[in-house]
């Protein structure tokens, strides 16, 4: 994954025309956006084959054909059954690799660093990284609280 926004920076260049230079900014979320839809996309394909064939057989016999087997019976199946999972790690997701593209999502590290830069603070270097920690950690915890409230009221566990 880190290659990645080293690629955005690179790669366009190499391959696009002369006229043709989007910013940097615009290549680093380009290229975070297609691999986060590369992941979910994975998810619901994972999901999709979560679904037994008998699924399938029982829609076409009611009469149903293949698009709208697809999408009044499997696929929202298989959302059930992905939605909840994915959405602790795409907001982990989302959340944590900006930051190997150097956007504003580590603006409470830089900010550390300009602290333990300014010699009034070096006693205090210890107690910023604890509070960056523990911001982190409620960060991520807050999220899977909500993962798991949402796979309550969606019933995934009640298999």
């Amino acid at each position: 994954m880190i290659s990645l926004p080293f690629m955005a920076s690179i790669r366009p260049q190499l391959l696009l025309p002369e006229h043709i230079r989007p910013d940097l900014f615009v290549r680093a979320m380009g290229t975070i956006t297609a691999s986060s839809a590369a992941y979910m996309a994975g998810k619901v394909r994972g999901g999709l084959q979560a679904i037994s064939q008998g699924q399938t057989e029982a829609a076409h016999a009611l009469g149903l054909g293949r698009i709208l087997t697809m999408l009044l019976s499997i696929l929202p199946q298989a959302l059930r059954a992905v939605i909840p999972a994915s959405l602790g790690n795409s907001s982990h997701y989302s959340r944590t690799r900006p930051s190997l593209g150097s956007s504003p999502s580590l603006e409470v590290l830089s900010l550390s660093r300009s602290v333990v830069g300014n010699l009034e603070w070096r006693g205090r270097i210890f107690e910023l990284y604890i509070f960056i920690g523990v911001l982190y950690w409620g960060f991520c915890y807050s999220i899977s609280i909500a993962g798991k409230r949402v796979e309550r009221s969606l019933g995934v566990s009640n298999r």
